[in-house]
């Protein structure tokens, strides 16, 4: 009957510990994800709403190509530093994502 089973690993296409590792995988990035939201946070409470705000513009690269070099060439290491926050947190729940569609995906056949 396990064969019939839609959540048994095996017959999806992914074994147990292929299953396993996705999952620690996971777990491991949501605790990269807490500890960046709060450098992230940390960072964020130092500046002003104004300058959040610029830098989220920075960021989402609603700027022309002269305006975001000139901002960028003023920014002080925090501001480069809550830059690469965003970056990296984007990236890391991306790949959060994927990995549970995937492990989703095979369980549920």
């Amino acid at each position: 009957m396990a064969d019939d089973d839609p959540i048994d690993p095996v017959a999806s296409g992914l074994n147990a510990e292929a299953i396993e590792l996705l999952t620690d995988a996971a777990a491991a990035l949501n605790e990269e994800i807490q500890r960046l939201e709060a450098h992230r946070d940390y960072l964020a409470a130092k500046m002003g709403d104004d300058r959040i705000e610029l830098l989220q513009s920075l960021s989402d690269q609603q700027m022309d190509r002269e305006e975001r070099f000139e901002i960028t060439s003023f920014l002080s290491y925090g501001e480069r530093k809550l830059l690469w926050l965003w970056a990296r947190l984007t990236k890391v729940k991306e790949l959060r994502r994927e990995i549970a569609h995937t492990v989703m995906k095979n369980n549920l056949g």
